[in-house]
């Protein structure tokens, strides 16, 4: 939820939960000097998830093409990501099935299609539509991860980051507010 008009300075407290409205501004990513109404609609957090699970599958070749169910795979989807192929751009042969979780927000000014990391793996990802070839750090209720670009694919740039084993799975169910540190 962002900065409310009206009572910009209150409604800033209670969002950043800082007092004084410079150190609320550097929260809300302001350079000074600037003026309160630029708070109006800022908030501290880009986008937050809420983890859900999703089953995907594998498609093989044996006498004819057969799909076979993987793993499970924890994380977020936003409403185009099945439109777009992003839940299958990493490989071809990769298809997510009944994407689970949410996704509200973007980031870098792009709009976020998937994170996901896979039970079992310390391996997360994350796919923005067009989004830019950097690397950056992303704060997840306070744990820092960093991503690096891994590929290109139907308009989705695709970014990895090591993580620890299962860390999207134990936080399943959970809303998580995430912010570019």
């Amino acid at each position: 939820m962002g900065v409310a008009s009206g009572w910009v300075g209150s409604s800033a407290v209670s969002v950043t939960g800082e007092r004084s409205m410079k150190s609320a501004g550097a929260k809300l990513k302001l350079s000074t000097p600037f003026y309160m109404s630029q708070m109006v609609g800022k908030s501290v957090q880009d986008f937050s998830i809420t983890v859900g699970r999703s089953n995907f599958v594998v498609l093989v070749q044996a006498t004819n093409i057969q799909i076979v169910p993987v793993n499970n795979n924890y994380g977020g989807y936003s409403n185009n990501s099945t439109t777009t192929g992003a839940g299958s751009a990493v490989s071809s042969r990769v298809q997510t099935q009944n994407p689970a979780g949410s996704i509200n927000g973007s980031l870098l000014g792009c709009s976020i299609t998937h994170l996901s990391q896979t039970q079992d793996s310390t391996k997360m990802y994350l796919g923005l539509t067009n989004g830019p070839n950097q690397n950056f750090t992303l704060s997840f209720d306070g744990t820092n991860i960093s991503f690096t670009p891994s590929s290109f694919a139907n308009n989705t740039r695709h970014y990895s980051a090591i993580v620890s084993k299962n860390w999207l799975f134990n936080q399943n169910g959970k809303t998580i507010s995430v912010y570019k540190v």
